[in-house]
This record gives structure tokens, sequence and C-alpha cells, in this order.
């Protein structure tokens, strides 16, 4: 007879952090499982736990489970993810959790050769699947989030040269113009990739994409309408940047504010000079109010609760998490600025100088004009308001346009000279009208 001889050299394992693995249920598994209630399911975890103890075998304070569970949409069958987690141990003879995930792995993927196969549960452990040690999101997502960074920091490159070009307008608006486009795509990418992961949170999601992107849309469309109806600087103004107004009622299904975007005057530029009336600027203030309660506030709730309930979470529910919960801060300071600004001012305009398109009557408050020292420069209303004085201006006069009282006129007139020299009309102050050349 023949004697066989092994020598093993013992070695001990390098410390190692609590770790957590997933599992996979097979799809008798997954059959078995969804027709458990809801104690069913939570004794089905504590059963697994201590056969998986055997099993290993492994010291029953080193393994623990949520009982949290999501469907792998990546299977054709939805089959059911678990997680169980292994606790570090300062023993260096006992094994570390990355050797227990790597053993457990083995024994999953050999279930036929294994004491897997031998208990009623763990026999339904998916062996194409194994045992995984749940991935890192920095190390799987490295090149994305780099990615990711490298465009933040673009954006605030744009930010610093659009408030180098011109500091008074709200240059703010480009970095929310970047939030609005990620949040929503990070919303419909969250439905499409994981919203069936946990499947009582996907009609809910769904529910809350769809009625604000509809209800902004009406109400972004009844804006401009008005707008282009009543008010006759807000016409000029689309008409010069017709490219523009659909564009941005279709970024405003997204999110409301971003019609506030177009008034913003970010950079100076005309195209985001939108001169809105007070009335829509406070239609976009209620709407704004209301999206944060059918928007803002149930997607941040959606995300938790996703959070919570899941056993492996993704770089998509992480980014739509944050974007979501940042939205809704931004949101809420925003309201709060302009029922302050409203409160002091009286209107619900940022305090930016206006623009070729608006008149100052209209966006200066009576307060604003006389403490600042604003002439009226409303044509239409100063002939109402005063008498129109004439001035025939022929080639030998002075090219100073002459100003001529009228007796009848009360206290305080102001007087709109016209002058054949440059045709059109001048208050006694020198002012230009800023709208447009009456003849």
């Amino acid at each position: 007879n023949r004697t066989w001889t092994f020598s093993f050299q013992h070695s001990e394992d390098t410390f190692a952090a609590a770790a957590p693995a997933l599992l996979r249920l097979t799809d008798a598994g997954t059959a078995y499982f969804n027709g458990l209630s809801s104690s069913g399911k939570d004794e089905f975890f504590n059963e697994l736990k201590r056969e998986l103890i055997l099993a290993i075998p492994i010291d029953e304070s080193r393994i623990s489970t949520s009982g949290k569970y999501q469907y792998d949409t990546s299977t054709p069958t939805k089959q059911i993810l678990i997680s169980f987690e292994f606790a570090s141990t300062r023993n260096l003879t006992q094994r570390n959790t990355k050797s227990l995930i790597d053993d457990l792995n083995t024994l999953v993927t050999q279930r036929d050769y294994s004491p897997i196969s031998f208990y009623s549960l763990t026999s339904y452990l998916d062996k194409d699947y194994g045992c995984q040690a749940k991935p890192n999101l920095w190390d799987k997502y490295k090149t994305k989030l780099l990615i990711l960074f490298l465009a933040l920091l673009l954006i605030l490159v744009l930010f610093m040269m659009a408030r180098i070009r011109n500091n008074e307008g709200n240059n703010w608006a480009i970095i929310q113009i970047a939030l609005i486009i990620l949040d929503f795509a990070l919303d419909v990418a969250f439905i499409l990739n994981n919203g069936r992961d946990v499947e009582w949170i996907y009609l809910p999601s769904l529910l809350f994409l769809l009625i604000p992107i509809v209800c902004n849309c009406i109400i972004a469309f009844s804006i401009f309408v008005h707008e282009h109806e009543h008010n006759k600087a807000f016409l000029k103004w689309s008409n010069l940047n017709v490219k523009f107004v659909p564009a941005f009622t279709v970024l405003a299904a997204a999110d409301i504010e971003a019609l506030n975007i177009l008034g913003s005057r970010l950079a100076g530029l005309n195209a985001f000079s939108a001169p809105f009336s007070e009335k829509a600027m406070a239609w976009i203030f209620w709407a704004s109010t209301f999206n944060m309660f059918i928007e803002d506030l149930p997607q941040l709730i959606i995300q938790v609760l996703y959070q919570r309930n899941t056993v492996s979470y993704d770089i998509i529910p992480l980014l739509t998490l944050i974007t979501s919960a940042l939205m809704l801060s931004i949101n809420v300071l925003g309201r709060v600025y302009q029922i302050i600004h409203y409160l002091r001012q009286g209107q619900l305009r940022y305090a930016i100088p206006p623009t070729q398109y608006e008149d100052k009557d209209s966006y200066f408050s009576q307060d604003q004009k006389a403490a600042e020292g604003i002439q009226s420069t409303n044509i239409q209303q100063e002939v109402v308001n005063a008498h129109i004085v004439t001035v025939a201006q022929s080639e030998a006069s002075s090219p100073t346009p002459m100003i001529t009282s009228d007796p009848g006129a009360g206290a305080g007139a102001h007087y709109v000279v016209y002058t054949e020299e440059n045709n059109n009309y001048s208050d006694a102050t020198g002012h230009q009208p800023t709208t447009q050349n009456y003849t």
C-alpha cells in the first residue's frame, strides 16, 4: 500500500474590514420567495443564515443580514438579489472577510459538490452568480466620475467667464441650467435602469416624473402666450430670439424655474434678457413653489426609500439622490429669497437693471424711482400727464433743442420735446425713450 503524505503551511490572514456580499436566488428560489408573506420572508432570511453558518462554516457572530432584497433587472425573470454582511475579525487565525466571500463563492458555484446542496434554502442559490462582494462605486465608476468632475469644472469656468463679461446679471443661471438638465436626465435614467429594482417604487417614480412635466408644459405655454398678447416688450424680445422660446419651453417641462433663466441677464446676453411682466413672474413663482411639492420633495423621498430598500447601490441612484437633494435645497432657498425681496421691494424680480426691451416705468417701483432720481421714459404716460410742446428747429438754430414753458401747465409738469434734427422725442432731462422712437 502506498501512503500519501500532505503538508500544509499555516498562514495568517491579513486584516480586512467588514464587507457585504451579494447572492442571487435561482428562478425556483425567486418564485418560492415571492410566494411568501412578509413574516415568511423574514423567516427565510433567518433560516438561510443558519444554513450558511453550517455550510461555510463560520461563527454566528460574523454573519448578518438586513433582510433587504431587490430584483436583478439584468435577468429575464428578474431574479432576486439578497445581501449578507461578514464582520471583520482581529483574530488572524480566522479567515478574513475577503477569504470568506471567496470561499462562499466557491461553495455556491460548485454547489453540486459542496454542502450548499445539502440544505433546503441554500440549494436555491444561483451557481451562475456565485457570491460577489458588493462593488465599490469609486473603483467601478472611477473614469465616469472623473469625467463628471471635469464637466462640473468646465461649468464653473463658464460661470466665471460670464461674471467677468457682465457682473450685474444673475450669472448663477448657467449653473442652474446644468443642474436642471442633469437632474432631469438622472430622473429618466433612474426609472429606465433602476426603477424596477424595488417593484413598489416604480409607479410612484414614474408618476412624480410625468405629472410635473405635463403641468410645467401647460404653465410655460400659458405664460408665453400671455406675454405675447399683453407684453409688447416681451414680444419684441421674442421676435429677436425666436429659437429660445421653444427651447426653454422644453427645458421648463423639466423645471418651470428654467423660465427665470430667460430673464437672468446671463453674461449680459440679449437672449437671456426676456422682460417678463410682474404677472408672469408671479406665475413662475407659484408654479415653482407647487413644483417643490409634486416633484422635488417626492423624488427625494423616493431616492431615500430606494437607498434603504436595496442591497446593491449603483452610481445612477447615488447621483440622482444627490441632485434631488441639491435641487430641493436650491428651490427652497430661492423661494425664501424671492419672498424676502418681494416684502422689501414690492416685486419678484431680481435687482437687475432693465434692458433695451423694457422701460424704467414698468421695471422700477415708485419708491425706487424716487430714491434713485429716475425720470419717466414712458411716452404714452407723458402724453396723458403732461403738455407736449413741439419745438421746430431750423438748420440755423442751435443744436440744443429749446424747451418752452406753458403757463397753463400745472406745477411740476413734465415736458417732452420733439426735434427735427434727430427725428425723435426726448424729455426735459434729455433722456431718450428706451423702447422705440416716436415721429
